[in-house]
């Protein structure tokens, strides 16, 4: 059994410290970690992006398990060495070198080469120029890349290969053994990874099970981790562990386009004002996550407290009031797989009933104005995230400077909110729950970032 020195020099500082009495608290090999996931997730191909934002947030963490990134970032955002060892850059950000780490092999047995990555990144990345060196990588631009570290680490720029029977193999600290798109997934440990095998000897994935059920299972010791929405914190298992992310998800409301109903910009601007976020996060969410006006999270822009996110009725009133101003209800839709959603939305409806707005709450309305959406922020570039999120948003016609500065960013955010055709309401974490036997080494379990990290992690063995 191969370990890294670093972990073989960890797990020794630890151990000398513990008495015989502890074992049960020492890292232990072995075990099958059983995960649930509400999220189907259909293909681990690294270069496909699925169509929805929330399946695509699902499928990087699979493929995380599996493939690798030239590099990553640490706890603090900082870019960490994976599989490129260095790196280095010209004065003007538009040419990149990367030396890769050396003895690196793929799950089938085959060695990594500048050849193998490079062709990996054409395929995910063909706005870049890639050419294999000797011993690494060129990555060329005819514009500046400042973000390049940043977009490297997603894991839709994982390098892989076709293994001899077409599956797809990486270089990850799993492998995948079992795959039923949108069903199960079975990881086992990588043997030859080159920091060490994971603790772990398998991760099975359940797919497609609904929050109420993950809990369910928690408690009564059918699963190790699952997903736990942010209304359900109370229902916790007593000696379960929690673990949260960075608020990384936008819950917005989002107006559809050419409706007569909805391309009154004062009615619009009235239902903004007229939410009580607050009173929805404290009483619905549990204190979980933040009130929003912004697309970006404060962590990731700086600037989010720049948006106002205060309910001003009154106002929402006197918008409305004016001659001529239609007084037809909307309709709002919410995803019914969404335990929250639809308690969020009816709360909506009355508070836009206390300002004279007509909401008609459905998760499948015969015609819809307007959506209650969840968006993943899917990069920790804030220039990305937010281009991103413009884009998924349809939010069009909003030029984002390259290189961005913060002023810039906010004067672009401030520019695509202003006709309110997105309402910001709120910034949330992912929220997981583990067994009290999953333990985890040097690292939590989930980074600030969402990310899961089971290559740190082992169960503690049953006392019989």
């Amino acid at each position: 059994m191969q370990r890294s020195i670093c972990r073989f020099l960890a797990a020794a500082s630890l151990l000398i410290g513990l008495r015989a009495g502890d074992a049960a608290g020492r890292p232990r090999y072995g075990g099958t970690l059983r995960v649930q996931m509400q999220e189907s997730v259909r293909s681990l191909a690294p270069d496909e992006n699925p169509a929805s934002r929330l399946e695509a947030a699902a499928k990087d963490k699979l493929i995380a398990l599996v493939f690798e990134s030239l590099i990553r970032l640490d706890e603090n955002g900082r870019p960490q060495a994976v599989l490129a060892l260095s790196w280095q850059q010209d004065s003007g950000g538009r040419r990149w070198r990367f030396r890769l780490r050396p003895d690196v092999k793929f799950h089938d047995g085959s060695m990594l080469t500048p050849g193998i990555a490079a062709a990996a990144l054409r395929s995910s990345s063909p706005q870049w120029k890639i050419s294999a060196l000797r011993d690494g990588l060129l990555i060329e631009s005819g514009i500046p890349m400042p973000d390049l570290l940043f977009d490297l680490a997603q894991p839709s720029h994982s390098v892989f290969i076709h293994a001899s029977d077409q599956t797809l193999s990486g270089t990850g600290p799993f492998q995948l053994t079992k795959w039923e798109p949108g069903r199960q997934a079975i990881f086992t440990a990588n043997e030859q990874h080159w920091a060490g095998r994971p603790f772990l000897d398998s991760v099975s994935i359940e797919m497609g099970r609904p929050l109420a059920e993950q809990l369910m299972d928690l408690e009564l010791g059918k699963a190790d981790f699952v997903q736990i929405w942010p209304n359900e914190m109370r229902r916790i298992p007593e000696g379960s562990r929690t673990w949260r992310s960075q608020p990384d998800t936008l819950i917005a409301l989002a107006f559809e386009r050419g409706r007569s109903a909805t391309e009154n910009a004062r009615l619009r601007e009235a239902l903004a004002l007229s939410i009580d976020r607050e009173a929805i996060l404290n009483w619905l969410m549990q204190k979980q996550g933040e009130t929003a006006a912004s697309l970006l999270p404060q962590w990731l822009s700086g600037y989010a407290f720049l948006f106002s996110v205060r309910k001003d009725v009154k106002k929402a009133q006197q918008l409305i009031s004016g001659p001529g101003e239609s007084r037809s209800a909307l309709h709002l839709s919410y995803d019914a797989i969404d335990p929250l959603a639809r308690n969020i939305a009816e709360r909506i409806s009355l508070n836009a009933r206390e300002a004279g707005i007509g909401l008609k709450v459905s998760d499948h309305p015969p015609n819809v104005d307007v959506r209650l959406v969840r968006l993943p922020v899917r990069s920790l570039s804030p220039q990305a995230a937010l281009a991103d999120l413009i884009s998924a948003l349809r939010l069009g016609g909003i030029d984002l400077p390259d290189p961005a500065s913060a002023e810039s960013l906010y004067s672009a955010e401030k520019a695509a909110l202003a006709e309110y055709y997105v309402i910001p309401l709120f910034h949330v974490p992912e929220i997981y729950g583990s067994s009290s036997k999953l333990k985890t080494w040097t690292t939590p379990g989930i980074s600030q970032f969402g990310e899961w990290r089971f290559d740190d992690m082992w169960l503690e063995a049953e006392i019989r």
